[in-house]
């Protein structure tokens, strides 16, 4: 099966009367954790909180939170605020299904979603792509949405919100990080247009891997060198 999936680009429609979106209880077995990922300015937490508003209420379906060293009034997602030595404590602990550093940030999600996953539940997490070897690891049946935007658009969201100085957003650009795996499901969503376009999207892309048989999903470990985004 060729891993990259072709999604229609349609109209947003009730997410109850989406292919795909059904109770887990219709789909035998463990659940399938969808990864977010995309470079900063991408725009894939604002998808992420406008598919969380689509989708609520669609049966099988969660949003995992994450676990973040910055304050809850940083602004971006709404996530769970940790200084670094609690997040570092919750790492030795085990507290934590996934955990990464990026940009000076700790990030991870609570070792709950790991029962949720197994009991049949499909997990939506916002996650990294230098992260995506770790959380294969931990979960085979994964799948990838990878938002994209152009350069021009990224670097003026990333100036528009205004969370670092200019070296910082230039770092952010210019990060390297490894590719993207070629044998597990990815899903590429073009975050070119305005919120409500990329969040149908998102959305479709959601559905569409929920969708996916069983056999869809063989993960093994990225292949090739860096890339800089």
């Amino acid at each position: 099966m060729d891993p990259n999936i072709a999604i229609p680009d349609t109209a947003p429609c009730d997410p109850a009367t989406r292919p795909g979106a059904r109770p887990a209880g219709h789909r035998q077995g463990p659940g399938r954790l969808i990864l977010v990922v995309g470079p900063s300015g991408a725009g894939k937490d604002t998808l992420l909180d406008g598919a969380r508003t689509a989708l609520d209420g669609t049966l099988g379906l969660g949003f995992a939170q994450r676990v973040v060293t910055r304050p809850a009034d940083a602004g971006g997602e709404a996530h769970e605020p940790a200084t670094m030595a609690a997040f570092e404590r919750m790492v030795v602990e085990d507290a934590l299904f996934v955990h990464w550093q990026a940009h000076g940030l700790g990030y991870g999600t609570r070792a709950a979603a790991v029962a949720r996953l197994a009991a049949g539940e499909d997990i939506v997490l916002n996650g990294s792509r230098a992260a995506v070897p770790a959380i294969l690891a931990r979960w085979a049946a994964t799948a990838i949405v990878h938002v994209t935007a152009p350069e021009a658009v990224i670097a003026a969201r990333l100036a528009r919100r205004g969370r670092e100085d200019p070296t910082s957003v230039e770092k952010r650009r210019k990060r390297v990080v490894p590719p993207l795996p070629h044998d597990v499901p990815v899903i590429t969503v073009s975050n070119d247009q305005d919120v409500a376009a990329g969040v149908a999207r998102l959305v479709d892309a959601i559905v569409a891997i929920r969708a996916l048989p069983a056999d869809a999903f063989a993960a093994k470990a990225p292949k090739g060198g860096p890339v800089s985004t």
